[in-house]
């Protein structure tokens, strides 16, 4: 994640921040700033029990994995209200790079989106292009 990423999730949480004001509610999410401590980790089984892995050793990680959990880091996560936000860029080639390919496509996310439904988080994936980042995050925050 780059310093452009974290400013764009920043910004989706101004929007938030404003949609609050606006509509008087308290979605209170959790942005995930790239670091160790890992504010956004969650653990999600083949059930869909979630666990909340805040600080984590890589022993506990092998743990989880072998009691069946996948581990996932959403952009922004909302635990009280079952919301995840992920900010998805188009793949592109990175300069100077052989065969580094930055971004995300509509299956490269499979993975994820299935083990979320199963954990019942609704999810918004507000993709770069996108000229209604805005009215689609405030549209699936008023559902």
């Amino acid at each position: 994640m780059g310093h452009h990423d974290l400013i764009k999730l920043f910004e989706i949480k101004a929007w938030i921040k404003e949609f609050n004001q606006v509509h008087q509610t308290s979605f209170k999410f959790i942005v995930d700033v790239d670091t160790q401590e890992g504010k956004t980790r969650i653990m999600i089984d083949q059930y869909g029990y979630y666990q909340r892995a805040i600080t984590i050793t890589k022993q506990e990680a092998n743990d989880f994995k072998k009691k069946g959990y996948e581990m996932f880091v959403p952009d922004l996560i909302e635990f009280d209200k079952m919301l995840i936000i992920e900010y998805q860029e188009e793949p592109k080639m990175r300069k100077g790079a052989y065969l580094a390919i930055k971004g995300h496509d509509e299956l490269s996310d499979l993975d994820k989106d299935a083990a979320y439904k199963r954990a019942h988080f609704k999810q918004l994936k507000i993709w770069e292009s996108s000229k209604t980042q805005k009215q689609d995050l405030f549209q699936f925050l008023d559902n």
